[in-house]
């Protein structure tokens, strides 16, 4: 496991700060809608064949400050390679969830983006796709972490070029960042554990958000 810490405090980062402070303008008006889609992110098991997760720690208040519908943070450990990667899903109404990019709550924590963003095919899950792009910070300690994300409103993963414009006037959307901290800024996409983690968990994102799918 490379150094694990960095990129949980990283993402516990994201969350109270740039994603909290920049996507969560409106209030929630505590519909059923809301409450039940909060629900279904619990569904999202711990446990996914190889691969192990414990929810990170939230901050207090959290929640509350940002009014949001539901949120998830999880470190996901692989019990046979060791391997680590950290899972974020948002849910909340389409235009506040469409129109926050990562580089705005990445940029806000130090990192900046390293080369093109590029669009990932999920294994496995045919019609479920994927940003990925490398972010890096090299201001004190560097860290390069690779980060893959997308939107889902109907059941399948999406990387849309323009969001808001995709999903406006939806009532209820999905968001979902998974990263994992690279060896060295040039580790090659193909064999990276984050491609078996999204290939591993996509059935059961499905089943457990979109269960009428």
């Amino acid at each position: 496991m490379f150094r694990a810490v960095s990129i949980i405090t990283v993402f516990v980062a994201v969350l109270g700060a740039g994603l909290v402070s920049g996507m969560w303008s409106g209030r929630w008006s505590g519909s059923a809608r809301s409450e039940e889609a909060a629900a279904r992110l619990v569904r999202v098991p711990k446990a996914i064949g190889d691969w192990v997760g414990d929810d990170l720690p939230a901050r207090r208040g959290e929640r509350e400050a940002a009014e949001a519908a539901g949120l998830l943070n999880r470190r996901y450990v692989n019990s046979r390679t060791g391997a680590m990667v950290t899972l974020m899903l948002v849910c909340g109404r389409a235009g506040p969830v469409s129109v926050h990019p990562p580089e705005v709550c990445f940029g806000a924590n130090g990192f900046s983006p390293a080369g093109p963003e590029a669009r990932f095919d999920v294994p496995g899950a045919p019609g479920n796709q994927l940003w990925v792009r490398r972010f890096e910070k090299t201001s004190g300690m560097p860290i390069n972490l690779r980060l893959f994300y997308g939107w889902a409103a109907a059941g399948s993963w999406e990387a849309p070029d323009r969001p808001r414009l995709k999903y406006a006037g939806g009532p209820l959307l999905f968001k979902m960042y998974v990263g994992r901290e690279l060896t060295r800024p040039d580790e090659p996409l193909e064999g990276d554990p984050a491609a078996d983690f999204l290939r591993a968990i996509a059935p059961s994102l499905k089943a457990a958000l979109f269960p009428e799918a």
